[in-house]
């Protein structure tokens, strides 16, 4: 396969970074990393703006960091790994919700994880999991808190997230998420307004998105030139352009964007990296249509929680005297740093969001709930008890703390 890299080798990319032009000044990344917004990055999948951490200031400047993340296009889509699938061929859960188990849960609870949740509704995320996952009709998880707990001896994170709009593409309005350029493009986002004090956040909401779109008219028609050898081109033309890389004096397009921006950052310890494109691509749409990159971690020092990476000595905790006996008893826990902070040991218990069941704990295993704790409490907690069993099968081996095949 030819990567990014190869199909510009013959380019100084240093020299075309240097000499982009826009609107007589000078840009870059923050130019390059602009264009990428809603182009596709996948199957089903477009860039979309991200929401800097909190603890970004303290790290980085936010206008050194590109802040777009590869997601599904729209909500007819769900996450699965690298590649987004329509909604009804996931399987649906055979669990209830507490309101079907008969439990009454206190005024304004909403059980967010059994159905969807009306926005502003909060849960604590063991494992931090379901950040930017989707929680309703044009909603998802923002992360509002994330601290360190103890979870028997190895620290890990959980997280209160909230229910929002998606993005800022869309805005509140009688507890529901809609697209602001869709009442645009029908001439009823000033009938829209609110008047009422109540409604203050919605009007400011509103406001914005006004702002937002305005910004983005005036920028699409601002013209932009490599040096002063190429002529004015607009920003869907910059896009999908020529694919003659060979010459300085082209206009860039969608590939050559994706190029320069591998090795930047786009978060705290993360940079952009390349990927295999999907084997389902060849039957959907062109390679070449597709930015075939990732924010991952920038190297091995890291580990990927959510959507940030924290150094994984900092992310597994340690007692040495515990850890000494435990070894002593089972010497698989040994192996268990290389998991890099997932379970990873046959039989251990640990504590994680009830969304994480069935999911791999190290090879040929899988968690397995048992005990989920009770929700009568305010904010709803999503956390069970869970243990590290091997999957379907596979079976123990004995004294060796691992999953073989089922001998027939």
């Amino acid at each position: 396969m030819q990567t990014f890299r190869d199909h510009i080798s013959t380019i100084d990319s240093n020299y075309l970074r240097a000499n982009v032009t826009f609107d007589n000044a000078t840009y870059d990344l923050k130019f390059a990393c602009s264009l990428l917004l809603g182009y596709k990055c996948g199957i089903n999948m477009i860039f979309k703006e991200f929401q800097p951490s909190s603890l970004s200031g303290s790290f980085t400047s936010i206008n050194e960091t590109c802040w777009k993340r590869c997601e599904c296009e729209n909500d007819k889509y769900v996450r699965r790994g690298e590649e987004c699938v329509k909604t009804q061929q996931v399987p649906l859960k055979a669990d209830k919700s507490a309101v079907q188990r008969g439990i009454s849960l206190p005024s304004g609870i909403v059980d967010c994880r059994y159905s969807e949740c009306n926005y502003g509704g909060k849960i604590v995320d063991y494992g931090c999991h379901r950040t930017n996952e989707k929680c309703g009709t044009n909603m998802e998880y923002r992360t509002v808190s994330k601290t360190l707990f103890m979870d028997n001896i190895v620290a890990r994170y959980k997280c209160m997230q909230k229910c929002v709009c998606v993005g800022n593409n869309y805005f509140l309005k009688n507890g529901q998420c809609f697209n602001y350029e869709t009442l645009l493009s029908h001439g009823n986002l000033n009938e829209t307004k609110y008047s009422n004090s109540e409604n203050e956040e919605n009007n400011q909401e509103l406001n914005r998105a006004e702002g937002n779109h305005s910004a983005r008219q005036k920028e699409a028609q601002t013209t932009v030139s490599i040096g002063d050898r190429a002529p004015a081109t607009s920003e869907s033309n910059l896009l999908r352009g020529s694919d003659d890389f060979n010459d300085v004096s082209t206009t860039y397009n969608l590939k050559f964007i994706c190029s320069i921006l591998l090795g930047y950052k786009c978060g705290i310890n993360m940079i952009f990296k390349e990927i295999q494109p999907s084997s389902l691509s060849e039957n959907s749409t062109s390679n070449n249509e597709i930015c075939w990159i990732r924010c991952e971690c920038e190297s091995e020092k890291y580990t990927k929680i959510g959507n940030e990476c924290v150094e994984i000595q900092q992310q597994t905790t340690v007692k040495i005297v515990e850890t000494i006996r435990s070894e002593q008893e089972n010497p698989v826990v040994k192996n268990h740093e290389l998991c890099k902070g997932s379970p990873c040991v046959l039989n251990k218990i640990f504590t994680e969001s009830c969304n994480s069941e069935n999911k791999s704990c190290g090879k040929n295993m899988k968690r397995v709930i048992i005990y989920r704790y009770p929700s009568l409490w305010e904010p709803y907690i999503d956390g069970c008890k869970m243990q590290c069993k091997c999957s379907e099968g596979f079976q123990e081996k004995e004294k060796e703390g691992t999953c073989i095949l089922v001998s027939s």
